[in-house]
């Protein structure tokens, strides 16, 4: 199985996530969103796995800098995924794709997680 974070370079909590992933042996990928931004049709790829779909990818904190109400459920899913392309502050990070799951933040939830989906 092939592990994809995406995240932001100098993020402190991505940087921990690569950390902790190189010292249990998980080989990943990582993406820097602000790098190379997801494109409307890898936001939807995403958006798939999660139950509440795109509006599940949507970064309250994100909304707040752009001055947008944090709860995404006042959009559409048109319209959030017109604020992501290209506007990676709109997406909440890190996220870790397993191929079949995805699993935000990194905190010891997100490890535990992490090792049932990997093992």
């Amino acid at each position: 199985m092939k592990l994809i974070l995406y995240g932001r370079s100098g993020c402190p909590m991505c940087s921990d996530a690569m950390a902790w992933c190189k010292n249990e042996g998980i080989a990943y990928t990582f993406r820097d969103i602000f790098k190379q931004p997801l494109t409307g049709k890898e936001l939807l790829l995403l958006a798939n796995k999660l139950p509440d779909g795109i509006f599940s990818l949507y970064a309250p904190k994100g909304a707040k800098k752009a001055e947008l109400s944090e709860n995404p459920f006042d959009f559409s899913a048109k319209e959030i995924l017109g604020f992501q392309t290209g506007n990676p502050d709109m997406i909440r990070y890190p996220i870790f794709d397993t191929g079949r799951q995805l699993i935000f933040g990194f905190r010891e939830s997100t490890k535990l997680l992490l090792l049932s989906a990997l093992h």
